[in-house]
């Protein structure tokens, strides 16, 4: 049963990683 928050917390802190990588590439692209 606390496998599903564990999974949770993975997940958002792996698409706050993502999202932080690709907004910094579009930033870098339009400098």
């Amino acid at each position: 049963m606390s496998v599903c928050p564990v999974r949770r917390e993975v997940s958002g802190i792996v698409g706050v990683m993502v999202s932080s990588a690709v907004w910094s590439s579009l930033v870098y692209q339009h400098r």
